[in-house]
């Protein structure tokens, strides 16, 4: 008796050929792009705030902003 099931494709179907950009098959994968693109230019910003080479235009200290936006951008 075998524990192990053969997984094999059917040779007399044709192979499946994607029809579209493989970017736009599921809905939530342009978002994934749009993340890494904001956290590309992003980082830089923060890095150069942090350092003191931006001015912060807000009420909150960068430190405050961070810690806030870790609190509910995740939460949301």
């Amino acid at each position: 008796m075998s524990f192990f099931i053969k997984i094999e494709s059917d040779p007399r179907q044709p192979a499946h050929e994607a029809s579209r950009f493989a970017l736009f098959q599921l809905g939530f994968r342009p978002f994934y792009l749009l993340a890494a693109t904001f956290a590309a230019l992003a980082l830089p910003v923060w890095v150069a705030i942090y350092r003191g080479w931006l001015v912060w235009g807000s009420d909150f200290s960068p430190m405050l902003w961070h810690a806030h936006e870790m609190v509910f951008g995740f939460a949301l």
